[in-house]
């Protein structure tokens, strides 16, 4: 019953198919992208080799497996939340303790993910000289298994924290802001009885908990947790995104982000995206540097296998967004805006413009689609040799923002 519990966790906050639910991607349509992103063909042997105490079997038999996507993304997100609890806090204890919290989940991540293991491959066994096919057999008993093991060790480090008061702040700091609620949430219990008959519909304990780390803004798209900083500035576009929609819808949103690292400074750009039955893209964007939230723009883009996405190289990002030229065209047009890194701060370099002819359904602008022609309507080295009048970022977004794009490119 409970492996219900890990494909609505998945569906609620590893899925990007719709922001009608916790969203994780800027709408472009990569979701075989974004599941390859989660979860690396290196992670069995990575924690072989780094922390045998993370290294869980079960993860390594669901890709190996075959599983769905979907219930690999779900527990690939669960280990990955609780990846940053266990360093975390073993980052900032005492000697002996660190070594308790390493002991915990040794046993619950390590040994007891073989053992899951294992009694699901007795099951195969059985199977097999049954002549039941093996690719008909879901793994769930697997998952469910393990889910129980990760809230044991959740449970378990989380009491070593409280039992000492000098650590309560660990806790404080790591659930920033809400550590009262989550303290709760993470020994909610019931009794064997109750467990045994409970209604189908009532999720439990994984869904509650990781569904609200998920709408708190306590992890990124792939699981990650974010440091208080980084939460406060997934929240402020999270807020513009809000804003923009004027109340058309009132759902709590999860953003995507990106890093841009360039001469040891870190840019981090957050997006916030909703989708309106995947015709309809609203995105706001802002960048984070150095603990300061620079405010991006958003837009509004209507069509199938639209939205928006971002290429980083080097000291250069571009942005994409695609759009559709009119209802019933069967073109549409994609927007290509670089800019350059200078000093700290980022200015236009290039703005060019591909117009799209569809092929068939125009489902998919990659992969249903083909260039028409290409302009370049604005490159610096062209339209301001001597870089007299630079376009910064900020000046950028405004003129968006004011329907003053073009002519600041081209002034009169």
């Amino acid at each position: 019953m409970r492996w219900v519990v890990v494909f609505l966790l998945c569906l609620r906050i590893a899925c990007a198919f719709s922001f009608e639910e916790e969203v994780l991607w800027l709408g472009d349509g990569r979701s075989n992208a974004h599941i390859q992103a989660t979860y690396p063909e290196w992670f069995c042997d990575h924690y072989k080799s780094k922390d045998r105490a993370l290294h869980d079997q079960v993860i390594c038999d669901v890709s190996a497996g075959g599983m769905t996507e979907f219930s690999n993304i779900a527990l690939t997100m669960l280990h990955r939340f609780y990846a940053d609890y266990y360093q975390y806090v073993r980052a900032r204890v005492s000697q002996k303790d660190r070594q308790k919290v390493r002991q915990i989940s040794l046993k619950y991540i390590n040994k007891e993910s073989k053992a899951c293991s294992a009694t699901m491959h007795e099951q195969y066994s059985l199977a097999e000289k049954e002549n039941i096919n093996l690719h008909t057999m879901p793994l769930f008993e697997e998952i469910r298994c393990m889910e129980e093991n990760y809230l044991s060790a959740f449970q378990e480090i989380t009491r070593l924290l409280f039992n000492n008061p000098t650590y309560a702040p660990i806790f404080a700091q790591f659930f920033y802001p809400n550590a009262s609620k989550y303290r709760k949430l993470i020994f909610v219990s019931k009794d064997k009885e109750a467990l045994a008959n409970r209604d189908p519909t009532d999720y439990g304990y994984s869904y509650t908990f990781m569904g609200q780390v998920a709408q708190d803004n306590l992890i990124d798209q792939r699981g990650r947790w974010l440091k208080p900083e980084l939460k406060k500035a997934h929240d402020q576009v999270q807020q513009w995104l809000a804003t923009y929609l004027k109340g058309k819808n009132t759902k709590k949103f999860t953003a995507h982000m990106q890093i841009m690292t360039h001469h040891q400074e870190t840019y981090t750009f957050i997006f916030a995206d909703f989708n309106h039955w995947g015709t309809h893209y609203y995105t706001c964007m802002g960048i984070l540097h150095a603990k300061h939230l620079e405010r991006g723009f958003c837009t509004d883009r209507k069509g199938l296998g639209v939205g928006m996405q971002l290429f980083i190289k080097g000291a250069f990002f571009t942005l994409r967004l695609s759009d559709k030229l009119k209802p019933g065209s069967d073109l549409a047009y994609r927007d290509y805006f670089t800019f350059k890194l200078v000093g700290n701060q980022f200015y236009l370099h290039q703005y060019s413009q591909e117009v799209l002819t569809c092929r068939g359904s125009c489902y998919d602008l990659d992969y249903d689609t083909s260039v028409l022609r290409t302009q370049i309507f604005y490159r610096q080295s062209e339209d301001d040799p001597q870089n007299q009048n630079p376009i910064s970022l900020q000046t950028f977004f405004e003129s968006l923002h004011n329907g003053n794009f073009e002519n600041l490119i081209h002034p009169i």
